[in-house]
């Protein structure tokens, strides 16, 4: 669950699970906009070069790419699990057999991938 958090003062994820106890606090007002969840980044996938052409051509199918690429939109607050989800965390995916598709414009991204995995660390 995505939500406030008066300590950190800033919009982070929660695991329900997770809460043990609750003390209850004074109210204190809450930001109106997460930014993280309000701002919008553009994957653009492809096949992994190293696959053969066929192989390739296979990848395009199974994600309905368009001319070798696919750009799937993302939630700045869910890109983290998203790459996760994907395989994509790792910057420089040398086997194609198991990375199967790459995240072309990582060069762009990997400003929102540090900062992603920053707090991923620190959660």
């Amino acid at each position: 669950m995505r939500a406030f958090c008066h300590k950190r003062e800033e919009y982070t994820d929660f695991v329900l699970a997770r809460i043990l106890d609750f003390i209850g606090t004074a109210v204190k007002p809450v930001p109106k906009t997460d930014l993280k969840w309000e701002t919008v980044v553009d994957l653009v996938l492809a096949p992994h070069p190293g696959l053969s052409p066929g192989a390739r051509k296979v990848i395009e199918l199974d994600y309905g790419m368009t001319d070798g690429v696919l750009t799937l939109p993302c939630r700045q607050a869910l890109l983290y699990y998203t790459l996760k989800r994907h395989g994509l965390l790792v910057s420089d995916p040398v086997d194609c057999r198991e990375f199967q598709i790459i995240l072309k414009n990582r060069t762009e991204m990997q400003p929102f991938i540090d900062a992603a995995l920053s707090r991923s660390r620190t959660s």
